[in-house]
């Protein structure tokens, strides 16, 4: 018979997965860390305008924070990956680069690391 997961776990699983520390995600949501804690650990139940800002930052489904089953546990086991934005740059009359940008700063990383 399969276990079932809660929202807490589901919650910290994600949070795992995609490499963040509590503090970071509570920052993120602008709640205390002591805050956050209690949702990992089912001591309270977040609201759903949280549930809804964690599936986002996990990159996620709402139902995948919520259950965590079918889909959704496949969804927690993989850390969500960065978004990319396409930059065109025009080099001369009828010549194109693209060039693919990683366009968002992750956790640990203060987005100016250069390789001087």
């Amino acid at each position: 018979m399969k276990k079932e997961s809660t929202m807490g776990a589901n919650i910290r699983l994600a949070r795992r997965a995609s490499g963040m520390s509590g503090a970071f995600v509570a920052d993120k949501l602008h709640i205390s860390a002591a805050a956050y804690r209690r949702y990992e650990r089912d001591e309270t139940t977040p609201p759903s305008t949280v549930v809804l800002k964690l599936a986002d930052l996990y990159g996620i489904s709402a139902d995948a924070v919520m259950r965590g089953d079918g889909e959704g546990s496949a969804a927690l086991k993989s850390p969500p990956q960065p978004p990319s934005r396409p930059l065109v740059v025009d080099l001369a009359p009828g010549q194109v680069l693209r060039i693919e940008i990683n366009a968002s700063v992750w956790p640990g990383s203060s987005g100016d690391e250069r390789d001087d």
